[in-house]
């Protein structure tokens, strides 16, 4: 019986490990690159998402000053928690329909008001679901502005 040296049918794996570490370098630079044009995005939307926020609360709001106020309150931190943060859409969707029934029941007397609900509610979560879903079409579209 011979014993067989693992090390004399081994290849060299120096042309391997030199091609992994150029494949990792470049994985290395596109993540920078791409964590800067994220923080870029967020810049921006520090600036847009707020005022957005308190654009959409005179539309959305139901018919009275604490409603607005509430809603541009709410509008403005979820913007910000979806579209800067990254934080789970389902979560922030749950804490606006919770809103959005607190808001109901107290702007109307003590009573729902259906028509009222719908509106203020699908139009939020429409603008919600929106920011949040939009986020990774942003980044991407601004590294491949930036690549041409």
């Amino acid at each position: 019986m011979t014993k067989h040296n693992p090390q004399q049918h081994a290849q060299p794996k120096h042309p391997k490990q030199a091609d992994q570490q150029s494949h990792q370098e470049a994985l290395e630079q596109a993540l920078v690159a791409q964590q800067k044009y994220g923080q870029q995005l967020d810049r921006i939307l520090w600036y847009v998402l707020p005022v957005l926020a308190i654009l959409l609360s005179v539309v959305f709001a139901n018919w009275n000053i604490w409603s607005t106020i509430g809603t541009a309150f709410v509008l403005c931190i979820s913007f910000v928690m979806v579209g800067i943060n990254k934080k789970s859409l389902t979560i922030t969707l749950a804490v606006v329909l919770l809103y959005c029934l607190v808001d109901n029941y107290l702007s109307y007397g003590m009573q729902f008001n259906v028509g009222g609900l719908k509106r203020q509610l699908l139009s939020m979560i429409l603008f919600i679901s929106l920011i949040g879903l939009s986020r990774p079409m942003f980044e991407r579209a601004m590294m491949n502005r930036q690549a041409k």
